[in-house]
């Protein structure tokens, strides 16, 4: 069945507005939808499995040859098969020379940590050594300064871009819609939408949203991300070669996709260090915190809808009422730690105890989650 194994670089320029969907719901539609950045590994995951079928020429047909090509279910934490998917990395930003990465961004802050007292909320004082990063000016870290720790991308190397796009000098007002100026070292810039959801006939649908929240990502940039691509008979590697306009994430959001053979490196995971920057997010439980010495962390919600390949059964929509299986089964909600935190390790044996909590769920890491680079010292960040 197989002629071999490749890794593969896909790239997805966005050609409009982005959209990546987060919690919901069960019982009340939001008013106010908010995109989240990046989309989750489950995402990504699902995306491949779709053009698989596709560009096997197999969507909506022969349903006993999905499960060969692209496994019988979705993720759903347990060791399992995805056909001719063998293993996903974690999500990059990408512009053609470098792969950047999130992170929390320390601004410059000194190394050495301030030492505080520090409770989750749960009237526990196991994590009483944790501590805050001090602030040159102050001594101490000041939460009302919010550039600390806010999101930006970076190779870890030097090269960090803000997440958000500045507004230009001279920008347009129109709707509420600014226009960016990429020329300053920002890759994504907010869209905000007034408006309500209308049927074909034009009628008002008063549980529409009136308001929604997209990104546009600078131009210069593109998602990317590697996989382990198996060939098989129904699907050979020319057919992921072919260039296309495909859909990605909620509202029907468009990007050219592309791939390419020959540039699918990536940086080197580095193994030593005891400063832990996520480039996934991560599903951990909260004993992590007690190998470090500090972290710069915060968490989002993860749910995963089971689904499954079967002809005739609705398995791949989230439910809407508790009535049964056909309504579609959501698996427990689970919390994970988000991409660009930071863990700073107490000790080399500390590290070490990170490290394998990171890699103890294998099926997160083979499809992007738990990814993490180590690192002799806190990453430079960028000036504000």
């Amino acid at each position: 069945m197989s002629s071999g194994t490749k890794t593969i670089r896909f790239i997805l320029k966005p050609l409009d507005t982005i959209f990546f969907g987060d919690e919901k719901s069960f019982f009340k539609q939001a008013y106010h939808q908010h995109s989240r950045m990046l989309p989750q590994q489950t995402g990504v995951l699902g995306f491949l499995r779709y053009e698989a079928l596709r560009r096997a020429d197999l969507l909506g047909k022969n349903h006993a040859l999905w499960t060969s090509l692209i496994g019988s279910k979705s993720f759903d934490g347990s060791s399992q098969s995805f056909g001719v998917i063998k293993s996903i990395s974690a999500l990059s930003i990408y512009n053609d020379t470098v792969d950047l990465f999130p992170l929390r961004n320390p601004c410059e802050l000194p190394e050495k940590p301030v030492a505080v007292t520090t409770n989750f909320g749960d009237g526990s004082a196991q994590w009483q050594s944790l501590a805050l990063f001090e602030d040159a000016a102050s001594n101490r870290y000041d939460p009302k300064k919010t550039e600390h720790f806010a999101l930006c991308f970076s190779d870890y190397l030097g090269n960090t871009f803000d997440a958000e796009c500045k507004g230009a000098d001279h920008h347009i007002e129109a709707h509420g819609f600014d226009k960016p100026d990429w020329t300053k070292s920002g890759i994504f810039w907010k869209d905000a939408r007034p408006g309500i959801t209308k049927s074909y006939a034009g009628i008002p649908n008063d549980a529409g949203f009136f308001h929604t929240e997209f990104w546009r990502m600078n131009p210069e940039f593109a998602f990317s991300f590697v996989a382990k691509i198996e060939e098989s008979d129904k699907l050979k590697f020319y057919a992921w070669e072919e260039p296309a306009v495909v859909r990605f994430g909620g509202d029907r959001s468009l990007y050219k996709m592309s791939i390419d053979l020959h540039n699918s490196s990536r940086p080197a995971t580095k193994r030593t260090g005891n400063v832990f920057v996520l480039l996934s997010d991560a599903l951990v439980s909260n004993s992590i915190y007690d190998h470090c010495t500090s972290a710069v962390s915060e968490t989002q919600h993860f749910r995963s809808v089971r689904t499954e390949s079967k002809a005739g059964e609705k398995w791949n929509k989230r439910p809407t009422e508790w009535k049964g299986s056909k309504q579609g089964i959501a698996s427990p909600a689970k919390t994970l730690i988000k991409h660009g935190s930071i863990l700073i390790a107490k000790d080399d044996d500390a590290a070490i105890e990170i490290e394998e909590a990171l890699k103890k769920e294998k099926a997160y890491c083979n499809i992007g989650y738990n990814q993490f680079q180590r690192l002799e010292k806190l990453p430079k960040g960028k000036s504000k």
